[in-house]
């Protein structure tokens, strides 16, 4: 939903290859309200509009990305960079699990945005977060994607 996000959004999905065949949700504070919803229906709300994408379009992979600086973790506010990463992770692999366990065989990427410094408009990186799926644990590990 963020305006900040748009051309990163658009090269990543060009570089996954989905650059036209894809369903955009994009709503204010999406991953925390699957997590924890602030309000009832909440997440029932994101959850039935992949569910939809599945039934109508046959999606097989749904991509995540939640960012720094989002109104939504006002929270956060004055933590370090490193909390912050933190509390996104959790909740990054929160929601995989949610969304996998409500959409069977579905795939989840899960993404992570940092902003420059000082410059809270613009994407300094977009960062996958990696998932080791040999021992049924996730590295909170990320890598460099397409910014």
């Amino acid at each position: 939903m963020d305006y900040r996000f748009v051309d990163s959004f658009y090269k990543e999905a060009h570089a996954l290859g989905i650059e036209h065949s894809y369903d955009r949700v994009a709503i204010a504070g999406d991953i925390k309200n699957v997590v924890r919803p602030s309000k009832p229906g909440d997440a029932e709300l994101i959850l039935r509009q992949i569910e939809i994408s599945k039934e109508l379009h046959d999606i097989e992979e749904v991509v995540i990305i939640s960012h720094q600086n989002c109104g939504a973790y006002g929270e956060l506010a004055g933590l370090s960079a490193d909390q912050e990463l933190s509390v996104h992770t959790q909740d990054l692999l929160a929601a995989r699990e949610i969304i996998i366990s409500r959409v069977p065989g579905i795939r989840v990427l899960t993404f992570f945005a940092t902003l420059k410094e000082g410059d809270h408009n613009n994407i300094m990186a977009l960062k996958k977060l990696l998932h080791d799926s040999t021992s049924g644990n996730t590295r909170s590990t990320y890598q460099q994607a397409v910014v």
